[in-house]
């Protein structure tokens, strides 16, 4: 009790230290960041951005708070309760590409923050993945649970999406599918390198793909899966086994 206690006066110190006038929409300056930078980013001038923070010449120093005015073009302010999904999905952007423009490796926002936002986007579904995503993820799905019940394509997809919220992991569907090691010599999922992931998708694929897209995780957090039978990976069998389900173990 007391260490939560310590550590939420802590966050609170943290929160607070930002403006008061930023509370509406903040943004924390990086290395590399330039008033130019920030200003075409969001859709602003550079002298909206210096009046709204009082500046008087156009240097910023990493790590300080800057205020984004919140009739910027290109920017959205985070309300309560909302998440990088739903901001997508309002601005016609896949999750991938909302990360990429604001150089998120999380899903985590927070009130009061700004991200750079835009009106173009790509055709996205109402889970803020694109068609694209979803037919490769369900092609991904067709190869490898081929034959296994629903649950288990379920969760295939499942392990997918949550390498996407892993560190160790890229943080985008196509990344994740086409991830290689030892110099592209080993690949993350057989189906690309046998060429099966070209094959078309099966609707129970799709949708079992829908399924995980929606929050249903059969495998408990898992990011790896195996089939024990055909496995000859000592490392995968070490792994800390979540679910069995079908032919296949999840794991950790």
């Amino acid at each position: 009790m007391k260490k939560f206690l310590i550590l939420s006066i802590l966050a609170g110190a943290i929160y607070f230290s930002v403006p008061s006038e930023s509370f509406a929409s903040s943004y924390k300056v990086k290395e590399g960041d330039s008033l130019y930078f920030l200003s075409q980013r969001y859709g602003i001038s550079i002298t909206e951005l210096k009046n709204e923070n009082n500046l008087l010449t156009n240097e910023i120093i990493s790590g300080d708070y800057l205020v984004i005015p919140t009739n910027a073009k290109h920017s959205h302010t985070v309300k309560p309760g909302e998440s990088l999904w739903s901001i997508a999905t309002k601005y016609g952007m896949t999750i991938a590409q909302l990360q990429q423009k604001n150089y998120l490796s999380s899903f985590i926002v927070y009130p009061g923050q700004a991200l750079a936002v835009s009106g173009k986007g790509v055709k996205i579904s109402n889970h803020g993945f694109s068609e694209e995503e979803r037919n490769l993820l369900a092609r991904l799905v067709q190869s490898e649970a081929k034959g296994e019940p629903f649950k288990g394509k379920v969760a295939v997809a499942a392990v997918v999406l949550n390498r996407m919220a892993h560190k160790d992991f890229p943080f985008n569907i196509k990344e994740v599918i086409y991830e290689t090691h030892d110099s592209g010599r080993i690949f993350a999922f057989e189906p690309v390198q046998n060429g099966e992931i070209t094959r078309h998708a099966d609707q129970e694929s799709i949708r079992a793909v829908e399924e995980a897209m929606n929050g249903y995780d059969p495998t408990n957090g898992a990011v790896y899966f195996f089939n024990p039978t055909t496995s000859t990976s000592k490392w995968i069998e070490s792994r800390v086994v979540r679910q069995r389900i079908g032919n296949h173990v999840f794991s950790f």
